[in-house]
């Protein structure tokens, strides 16, 4: 009888240290939402070995959305939006193991600015078109 009642006190300790531990583990890794002091969210996405990963988003402190865009490994991957504070679209960003690889687009109030990236350097032509859509200038680059 003595052993028994040994036994239960170490089971339900040994418990409660997993299911501490296991917490732990659910709000280092997974799906998370980090917010200002305000309390609106400011960035929200998914965590990976206490990382960012996955696909995230990050707001202003008015609650407009500031930027969106993949992580994949760590790195930032495929296409990146960014957004002035009233949620207009200002800057798209292709991106590759955490360089800029094809199309920057930049968008401002009277053109919009296209370049073209491979590894991270400018390479090939950069476009400048009216907002209307037409080519106002094309500039080559070469090695950046």
């Amino acid at each position: 009888m003595m052993k028994r009642s040994c036994i239960l006190p170490i089971f339900f300790f040994l418990f409660a240290v997993n299911h501490l531990f296991a917490q732990d583990t659910i709000q280092k890794d997974g799906y998370r939402q980090f917010y200002f002091q305000n309390g609106k969210i400011s960035s929200e996405g998914i965590l990976r070995d206490g990382k960012p990963d996955g696909y995230w988003k990050a707001y202003n402190e008015n609650g407009s959305l500031k930027s969106e865009g993949n992580r994949k490994d760590f790195e930032l991957d495929s296409l990146w939006k960014f957004y002035d504070t009233e949620g207009k679209l200002i800057l798209e960003i292709n991106y590759l193991k955490g360089k800029k690889e094809g199309i920057k687009k930049t968008y401002l109030e009277n053109e919009i600015v296209a370049e073209i990236f491979s590894n991270d350097i400018k390479e090939g032509f950069t476009t400048v078109y009216f907002p209307s859509g037409k080519i106002r200038q094309v500039i080559p680059f070469v090695k950046g």
